[in-house]
Order: C-alpha cells, then sequence, then structure tokens
C-alpha cells in the first residue's frame, strides 16, 4: 500500500499576505515618522483608517474571505505594534523620556524587521532558484523580491533617521 501526499503552493494568496504585512508596516512608519503622516494621523485619523482600509480591499480584491481576513489581519500588525509601543505609562509624567524610549523601541523594531526582511529575502531566492517553477510563477516571487529588498531599504533608512531625507 502507497500513499502519496502533495503540497501545493498558492503564490497569489503568499504574495497577497506579504504585501499586506508590508503594506502595514510602511503605513505605521509613515504615520509615525514623516510630518505629513502625523499630521494626517492627528487631523484627520478618519481619512488615515479609510486609507488602510482601502488598501486592504485593493490587496484583497476578488478573493476568498479568509484571505481577506488574513490581508486585513497581516496589515494591522504595524499598527498594532506602533500604538503598543507608544502606550503612554501612567507612573511617567514626563513625555519627552516616553517619547525618546518610544523611538528606542522602534529603532531596535526597524533593526528585527530589517532581519526578519533579509529571511525573506534568502528564501524567496531560494524559490525563485528552483527549476520547475513556471513562467507567471517566477515572475510573481520576482515581483515579491524586489519588493522586499525595497522594504528592507526603506526600514534601514528609517532606522538611520534618513527616511525624510530620501523623499
Amino acid at each position: 500500500m502507497s500513499y502519496n501526499a502533495e503540497i501545493t503552493l498558492d503564490l497569489v494568496l503568499i504574495l497577497r499576505l506579504l504585501v499586506a504585512l508590508f503594506f502595514g508596516v510602511f503605513y505605521a512608519v509613515f504615520l509615525e515618522i514623516s510630518r505629513s503622516g502625523r499630521n494626517l494621523r492627528t487631523n484627520m485619523t478618519t481619512f488615515a483608517v479609510v486609507i488602510g482600509v482601502g488598501m486592504d480591499l485593493a490587496i484583497a480584491y476578488d478573493a476568498d474571505w479568509w484571505t481577506t481576513v488574513g490581508v486585513v489581519a497581516l496589515s494591522s500588525v504595524g499598527i498594532i505594534g506602533r500604538s503598543l509601543l507608544l502606550v503612554p505609562n501612567e507612573n511617567s509624567t514626563n513625555e519627552k523620556a516616553h517619547n525618546e524610549l518610544g523611538r528606542y523601541k522602534l529603532n531596535w523594531i526597524f533593526s528585527d524587521l530589517a532581519g526578519d526582511l533579509n529571511e525573506i529575502i534568502v528564501d524567496l531566492r531560494d524559490l525563485l532558484n528552483r527549476a520547475d517553477l513556471k513562467q507567471k510563477e517566477s515572475a510573481i516571487l520576482t515581483n515579491a523580491l524586489g519588493l522586499a529588498f525595497k522594504a528592507e531599504s526603506v526600514i534601514k533608512a528609517a532606522r538611520r533617521g534618513e527616511y525624510e531625507q530620501r523623499r
């Protein structure tokens, strides 16, 4: 008696989830670091939410409901992380010290994200180097690899404080 097992890989699903994760992290960084992002966050909060939800729906366009749930969940990781890092401490009366601590934590998160993106890049390169990929799958992986490189570059620039200078 022999058993066969097949493993299938849905590259479109993986790409959607990666794009959602990258978008969520970049949007959180944009809202925290850039002058226009801070303005959007403080003065036009509803518009900032509409932009985020609209991008989630655009990423999940023509997908199953569970894919849409995954996209929304992964895109919210950046905003949730940003919110948890910048929650004011009730015991602290010095807001400046709190902001410096938040920036310090954000700097280390950027460092961790750059490391995680490096691992994603290595995995995407390994998948791309497989000989049994079709042209369409290869194009999707190449696009995802390009996005990962771009994300790594932006996060490293934000960690060094050069994000505003690059714009």
